[in-house]
């Protein structure tokens, strides 16, 4: 890909794993099947001091909903 072709919607639809439970699940589930399988997952955050509760609560999400479905 072309440096002036990745932009914010290219990240979201190509690399980042943005959604509902359901859809997270699902671009993990693809991405191990195109890559056969993967040892880390990272979630990346930033500093969320002024309203830390989105953060906690997507950590919580991917912990309690995500990682088990894929198990």
């Amino acid at each position: 890909v072309r440096d002036d072709e990745i932009t914010a919607e290219y990240l979201l639809h190509t690399n980042a794993l943005v959604g509902s439970v359901d859809t997270v699940i699902a671009k993990l589930r693809k991405l191990q099947e195109e890559m056969g399988g993967f040892g880390t997952l990272l979630q990346l955050g930033y500093d969320y001091v002024e309203d830390p509760d989105p953060w906690f609560d997507s950590m919580e999400r991917l912990a309690r909903d995500v990682m088990p479905a894929l198990g």
